[in-house]
C-alpha cells in the first residue's frame, strides 16, 4: 500500500489505494486459439485478462491473427522441380548441348526416345518437332528475339508457372508453396542448400498461407529448403546454407545503456519522466538513486528545472529525436545521423568467426528488446555493430546463426522474435474501481508492489489520457 500527495496532473485524490484491479499488458504467448475463441496459454493470463485481451483487438478473430503473425516458427518445405521445353537433356538450362540433340533427332541421327524430352524438344509447343523448334533454341542460345528468354516456354511437368511479363520483369517462373499460418504480415529467410537453385531466385513473397518463390529458370530437382518465418512485411530474404557449413549457437549479449531524461528506467523518455522530474523539484518525492539523478538533467545544460521536464516530454511526443540523449552508462554511441535514420545508438560487439561477407540472423527472446533493434551490420572480421531506436533497459541476450554468403548474392541482416517473452513488472495498463469510501482496489497490487519492492523500486499510479500506468521509480515517495 501507498500514498501519493494530490497534484495538477493527476486525478487521484491522496487516498490510500490497497487494492488497484489492473490489467496486465500481456505477450500474444500468453494466449492461444482454440476454435473461435481465445483461451490463456499461460499461468500469467486470467479469464480477466483474456476478454481485456480480445477486446483491445475487436474481435477473437482479430486477435488470433495478431498471436499468428508475431509468433516465430521454422518450417521445413519442399520445392518442387521444373522442366523447360527446350531443356532437352534435362540439366536447368537450353544450350548448344540442347540444340546439338535436336538436329541429331530430326536428322535421324540420334533418335530423342524418353517421353518429357520429346516434348521438351517440341520447344514452341505446336506438337511437331521441326525447324521452328531449332529456330527457338537459337534464339534462347543467342538471347535474341522473341525466343531469348526462358518464360517463353511452359514448365512441361506444370508445377511452375510461367510469367507473362517476362520481357520486362526479371523473373521467368513462379510457384506458390503452401506454409499454413504464413501471412502477409510475417517475413521471412530461406535457406537454401542448393547453390544452383539458390543462384537462379530473384525474390520471395510471404502471402496468405503461402510462400511465393520467383526464378530465372526451374530447378531441375526437388530442393529441400528451411523457413525461418517472424512477424514482418511480407518480405523474404534467400541465404546459401550449404557448403561451408553454418555457425551455429553462437551467443551474444547487447548491453544495456540508460539515456539522459530515462528517470525511471523504463528504456523512454517521456510524460512520465518529466513528472517525475518536477516533482522531485517541487519535494513531492525524492529520488536516491544516483543513475535517475543524473538522467534529471533531461537537456544536458548542467542544472536541474523545469526545463528538464519540457525536454522530457518533448522527446516523448517525438518532437526531439532520442539521439540527442546520450547513453549516460556510455555503453551505446549516439549514431551521427540519427536526425535521418531510425537507428538513434549503435554498439560494437566482437563475436569472434564472423566474417565480412557473411549473413548474420539474430534471435530475440523478448518482443520489447526486439522492437527496438533497428538493423545490423558486419562492420569487420569477428565484429558487428547493432543498431537501436532506444537504448536497452536491460542486457539482451541473443543467439546467432552465421551463414558464409561469398558468392555474387548480397549477405542479409536479420533480427527474428523468438516467440518467447519475459514477465513485465513495472509497466501496466491499469482499470481503477473505486468504492463508497474512495479506495481504489486490485487482485494484483500487492504481489506487484511487492515485484517492485525486490527491484529496490517504489510503485507511483499516473493518469495519463483515459488509463492508469502503474510504474516504478528508484527512491523515496514524501507522503
Amino acid at each position: 500500500m501507498f500514498k501519493r500527495k494530490t497534484d495538477g496532473m493527476s486525478n487521484l485524490k491522496g487516498q490510500e489505494m490497497n487494492e488497484v484491479q489492473m490489467k496486465k499488458i500481456l505477450n500474444d504467448d500468453d494466449y492461444v486459439a482454440v476454435g473461435e475463441n481465445i483461451e490463456a496459454a499461460s499461468e500469467n493470463a486470467t479469464k480477466a485478462d483474456v476478454e481485456y485481451y480480445i477486446n483491445q483487438h475487436n474481435t477473437a478473430a482479430d486477435a488470433h491473427a495478431e498471436i499468428l503473425k508475431k509468433k516465430s516458427e521454422f518450417v521445413k518445405v519442399t520445392i518442387p522441380n521444373g522442366r523447360m521445353r527446350g531443356d532437352i537433356n534435362n540439366d536447368g538450362v537450353i544450350d548448344e548441348i540442347d540444340l546439338k540433340m535436336l538436329e541429331e533427332h530430326m536428322n535421324g541421327k540420334n533418335r530423342i526416345t524418353e517421353k518429357n524430352a520429346l516434348e521438351c524438344a517440341d520447344v514452341n509447343g505446336d506438337t511437331l518437332i521441326n525447324s521452328g523448334d531449332r529456330i527457338c533454341i537459337q534464339g534462347l542460345i543467342s538471347g535474341s528475339g522473341k525466343y531469348g528468354k526462358y518464360g517463353y516456354f511452359s514448365d512441361i511437368l506444370h508445377n511452375w508457372s510461367a510469367n507473362e511479363n517476362y520481357e520486362k520483369e526479371n523473373y521467368q517462373f513462379t510457384v506458390d508453396i503452401n506454409v499454413k499460418g504464413l501471412t502477409k504480415e510475417n517475413s521471412a529467410i530461406i535457406f537454401v542448400p542448393d547453390y544452383s537453385f539458390y543462384e537462379v531466385i530473384t525474390k520471395v513473397e510471404c502471402d496468405e498461407n503461402l510462400l511465393r518463390i520467383y526464378v530465372t529458370r526451374c530447378p531441375i530437382s526437388k530442393v529441400e529448403c528451411g523457413v525461418q518465418i517472424f512477424e514482418g512485411d511480407g518480405s523474404a530474404d534467400v541465404v546459401y546454407s550449404g557448403d561451408p557449413a553454418w555457425i551455429k549457437n553462437i551467443e551474444m549479449i547487447i548491453p544495456k545503456g540508460r539515456m539522459l531524461g530515462d528517470v525511471n528506467d523504463d528504456g523512454k523518455v517521456d510524460d512520465i519522466d518529466a513528472k517525475l522530474i518536477n516533482d522531485s523539484i517541487a519535494g513531492r518525492i525524492e529520488i536516491t538513486n544516483s543513475l535517475a539523478l543524473e538522467c534529471r538533467d533531461a537537456d544536458s545544460n548542467g542544472s536541474i528545472n523545469s526545463g528538464d521536464a519540457v525536454h522530457a516530454i518533448n522527446v516523448g511526443r517525438g518532437n526531439i529525436k532520442y539521439g540527442m540523449q546520450y547513453d549516460i552508462l556510455e555503453n551505446w554511441t549516439v549514431n551521427p545521423n540519427y536526425e535521418t535514420e531510425d537507428g538513434q545508438f549503435y554498439k560494437d560487439i566482437d563475436i569472434r568467426g564472423i566474417k565480412e561477407k557473411d549473413s548474420v540472423i539474430v534471435f530475440v527472446d523478448d518482443i520489447r528488446d526486439y522492437e527496438i533493434l533497428v538493423k545490423g551490420e558486419v562492420i569487420s572480421e569477428n565484429k558487428i555493430r547493432i543498431y537501436v531506436s532506444r537504448c536497452p533497459v536491460a542486457e539482451i541476450k541473443c543467439s546467432i546463426l552465421s551463414l558464409n554468403s561469398q558468392y555474387d548474392k548480397n549477405a542479409i541482416f536479420k533480427f527474428v522474435y523468438t516467440g518467447k517473452y519475459k514477465e513485465v513488472s513495472n509497466d501496466f495498463v491499469v482499470t481503477v474501481t473505486k468504492d463508497e469510501n474512495g479506495y481504489y482496489n486490485s487482485d494484483y497490487s500487492s504481489n506487484t508492489i511487492i515485484k517492485m519492492a525486490e527491484q529496490g523500486m517504489e510503485p507511483v499510479l499516473y493518469y495519463e489520457g483515459n488509463k492508469y500506468i502503474l510504474t516504478g521509480i528508484f527512491g523515496t515517495i514524501v507522503n
